[in-house]
């Protein structure tokens, strides 16, 4: 059996630093967490398809976490969450 990890264990950390010198601080705890993956298929079915049937090959993915939690709102890292998210930035 795995470890187990207790939610108040959990953090959300952003990095206030550069990509080449990170500074992680913590936005807040959370108590509940989903993680979910997708991926687009693309179709490149063609008349030559085998047995007229459709292809498909994988496209662009993308993943997303949704938490339940506490986060500080006056804090540092919050103020650079909110930055990069309506500057656009990664």
């Amino acid at each position: 059996m795995a470890d187990r990890m207790i939610g108040v264990d959990i953090l959300v950390h952003v990095n206030v630093g550069t990509e080449e010198v990170p500074d992680w601080q913590a936005v807040g705890g959370q108590r509940g967490a989903s993680l979910s993956e997708s991926r687009d298929s693309i179709d490149v079915s063609s008349k030559d398809s085998e047995g007229m049937y459709r292809e498909r090959e994988y496209g662009f993915g993308e993943w997303s976490i949704s938490c339940d939690g506490v986060y500080v709102e006056s804090g540092t890292a919050y103020a650079h969450l909110v930055s990069a998210m309506r500057n656009r930035e990664k």
